[in-house]
């Protein structure tokens, strides 16, 4: 039997080595060893206590790993600020004039084309593309 107390030094030590070592991998061998110095409280078999080590790092690593990639954006939109604001609806801030306008979103201003001509100020549409740093816009089908 280990007592629990060496798991729960063994996850700080993991835990603590994450913050020196280059990566996101060790913290979840560490949040793993935590885990199972809580099962080791309640149990005291050794096999229980690796087994519960080995299942629950397998899914803490799993769960990482899909976080970390819907944290992590595509190379593909990486450098293109405003791709990410493809498909959000925008509230034109004013008129277009052959086809030009501003619009806010977010925190910022943004120059938007009209794919649907001269629109009023006001009129709600919905970003379809970018091209430069203009966002390519038409009407919202209301």
């Amino acid at each position: 039997m280990i007592e629990p107390w060496y798991w729960l030094v063994l996850g700080l030590v993991l835990i603590g080595l994450e913050t020196v070592l280059p990566g996101v991998f060790l913290v979840w061998f560490g949040l793993a060893a935590l885990v199972t110095a809580g099962v080791a409280l309640l149990i005291g078999s050794l096999t229980v206590q690796i087994l519960a080590f080995a299942a629950v790092s397998v899914a803490a690593v799993l769960a990482g790993r899909t976080w970390q990639r819907r944290q992590t954006k595509p190379a593909d939109v990486l450098n293109q600020r405003g791709a990410h604001l493809i498909g959000r609806q925008v509230t034109l801030a004013t008129a277009t004039v052959n086809g030009i306008a501003h619009a806010a979103l977010d925190d910022g201003s943004w120059r938007v084309s009209s794919l649907d001509g001269d629109l009023p100020a006001g009129t709600q549409c919905i970003v379809r593309g970018l091209e430069g740093a203009t966002l390519l816009v038409e009407r919202h089908p209301t």
